[in-house]
C-alpha cells in the first residue's frame, strides 16, 4: 500500500482532463458513455483512497459538495427497470443539497443508476446517479463542471 498521495492525485488530474473533454458534448455514443462513467468512477475511487489512507486532510473529506436531489415518486416500485428516470423520480422537483465527499463517492462507486444528464440541445451537463441504498430516497444530479473542479482541486492540493 502506498503512503504517498502523489499517484492518486495524478490520477485525479488525469481524470479531470478526460472529463473536461466531455464538456459541451452534444452526442454521446454507448462507448463514450462508458468512458464517462469510467472517468468519474475512477476519480471517485481515487478520492476515497486518499481519504481512507489519511492522505488528505480530514477537513477536505468532509467538505460539502453541491448536488441536486430529485425525490423518488411514491407510486414507483423500488426496483429499477428499463423505464425512463422520469417514471421513478420527479425531475421537476429537484432541490440543491450539500453532502460530503464520501457521500458523493458512495453514490458513484455503489451506483445502481448512472446516466448522462443532458440539457437543451442534448448538451452534457453532468450525471444522474444514485446508490442502491439511496435509490428509494432520491436520484442525484451532479454537474460535470463541479466534478472537474473537485478532481483538480484535490489533485493539485499540496
Amino acid at each position: 500500500m502506498t503512503t504517498s498521495s502523489h499517484p492518486w492525485k495524478q490520477e485525479l488530474i488525469h481524470r479531470a482532463a478526460a472529463l473536461q473533454a466531455f464538456t459541451g458534448s452534444h452526442h454521446l455514443t454507448g462507448l463514450s458513455t462508458v468512458k464517462l462513467e469510467e472517468d468519474i468512477v475512477l476519480g471517485c475511487y481515487a478520492i476515497r483512497r486518499l481519504v481512507s489512507g489519511f492522505l488528505i486532510p480530514e477537513s477536505r473529506a468532509h467538505q460539502p459538495f453541491p448536488m441536486t436531489a430529485y425525490p423518488r415518486r411514491r407510486q414507483a416500485a423500488p426496483a429499477l427497470g428499463g423505464e425512463p428516470l422520469t417514471v421513478r423520480y420527479d425531475l421537476e422537483a429537484g432541490r440543491v443539497v450539500q453532502h460530503d465527499l464520501m457521500f458523493l463517492c458512495h453514490q458513484v462507486l455503489q451506483n445502481c443508476v448512472f446516466e448522462p444528464w443532458t440539457a437543451e440541445g442534448n448538451t452534457l451537463r453532468g450525471i444522474y446517479v444514485t446508490s442502491d441504498h439511496q435509490r428509494k430516497i432520491a436520484l442525484y444530479g451532479v454537474s460535470l463542471t463541479a466534478l472537474v473542479d473537485l478532481f483538480l482541486r484535490i489533485g493539485k492540493d499540496e
